[in-house]
């Protein structure tokens, strides 16, 4: 098979592969924060208010670390919803609210997973039943370039456990923030660089300023 063949079909293997883009997904939040309701037994974080704000979670935002370093409370759950957002289509559904206990859950599964990614040994404790995550399709109009399918999560725990998944499989990087020693994914679609050492810019400048005051450069 000659060059220009071979060409060709490296061309076509990239247009076939699908696109799964992170950085564009959009999700909202309301600005005007939520509250713990503990109807019927069950603990839900609601919304105070319906005033939701669209934003893109992964374009500075570190929510995978946080998520997996989230308190293990209802408090601590309500802290991430009030920063990012729900983590679900219920938890956006005013007349529902989020999950307490799944959302903790979820939280623990992704601390597990983000241990277990940097120490092969360590034990992990996860369900039975894998958990479906839910993506849209959006297909490319002919005659266009680009990758032919482009595939985006449905929620924010769809997104996060993505991130996850494209860390585990060699993606990019898991690592520890210099500044606060939070977990945050580094190159691939993580929004961070591969060789990170901060999981913000803002934290890149209070560590540097920590150590300008401290006398240390």
């Amino acid at each position: 098979m000659d060059e220009v063949h071979l060409i060709r079909i490296a061309a076509m293997a990239r247009k076939s592969r699908p696109d799964i883009t992170l950085r564009d997904f959009t999700w909202s939040r309301d600005p005007r924060g939520y509250r713990l309701s503990n109807e019927s037994g069950v603990q839900r974080i609601c919304r105070s208010e319906v005033h939701p704000e669209a934003y893109r979670p992964f374009e500075y935002e570190n929510v995978l670390g946080e998520f997996g370093n989230m308190r293990q409370s209802p408090e601590g759950v309500l802290d991430f919803v009030r920063k990012f957002g729900p983590l679900t289509e219920e938890g956006m559904d005013e007349s529902k609210g989020e999950n307490v206990a799944t959302a903790l859950e979820q939280a623990r599964l992704i601390s597990q997973a983000l241990r277990a990614a940097q120490n092969e040994h360590y034990p992990l404790d996860m369900p039975t039943e894998p958990r479906p995550i839910s993506l849209t399709v959006k297909i490319r109009e002919p005659g266009s370039e680009g990758p032919l399918l482009n595939l985006k999560p449905k929620t924010l725990l769809d997104a996060i456990w993505l991130l996850m998944a494209q860390l585990v499989a060699g993606y990019g990087e898991i690592r520890h923030c210099l500044h606060c020693g939070i977990w945050f994914a580094a190159g691939g679609q993580s929004g961070r660089r591969q060789d990170a050492k901060y999981c913000s810019d803002e934290h890149r400048i209070a560590y540097n300023n920590e150590r300008r005051a401290a006398g240390k450069t």
